[in-house]
């Protein structure tokens, strides 16, 4: 937590520098949401030298020690080629977990990869369930994808009603 306030600067006085230093310990502690801040830092140049490999690694390892939120972090960098070769169906892996996990954005993600054929074969459906999931979740993104799709009628019959319930979700 101290890391968290050296970063944020809530509670005290922030602190790039010692931020990095809380979070490295914290990842040396195998605690992922350390792990997963620290390769944020990498990438960003915050309190160390930017090293974008370093930082993608961080998430890797915080993902593999269950943080949601880096797996859907590490996907992207993979689903964009971003510091790391592109690997558009581990991101997909990747973004999946993450929803699994409760990382809510992380379920649009998929879903738009699923929805567009983004790297793999299209499947309207299973985004449709994508989308469902991240908005159960609280993500207004899903809640106005999926609204689209019923509105559409895109990967399944076209329902005015669910449309609508979809995007009141995502106003909640």
């Amino acid at each position: 937590m101290l890391g968290f306030g050296y970063d944020t600067g809530i509670g005290i006085e922030k602190d790039a520098s010692k931020a990095f230093q809380r979070y490295q310990y914290a990842c040396q502690q195998k605690l992922a949401r350390g792990c997963s801040n620290l390769g944020r830092l990498h990438l960003t140049g915050a309190g160390t030298p930017k090293n974008e490999a370093l930082g993608a690694e961080f998430y890797q390892r915080a993902c593999d020690e269950g943080a949601a939120i880096a797996c859907s972090n590490y996907g992207g960098l993979l689903r964009n080629g971003l510091s790391i070769a592109k690997d558009e169906s581990k991101a997909l892996q990747l973004f999946e977990q993450s929803c699994n996990g409760g990382f809510a954005p992380a379920c649009s993600f998929a879903g738009v990869m699923f929805q567009d054929g983004t790297g793999i074969m299209k499947n309207e459906p299973k985004a449709i369930s994508l989308y469902k999931r991240g908005c159960e979740l609280g993500d207004g993104a899903s809640c106005t994808n999926s609204g689209l799709m019923a509105f559409n009628g895109t990967g399944t019959e076209k329902n005015i009603a669910q449309a609508a319930s979809s995007y009141q979700s995502g106003c909640s």
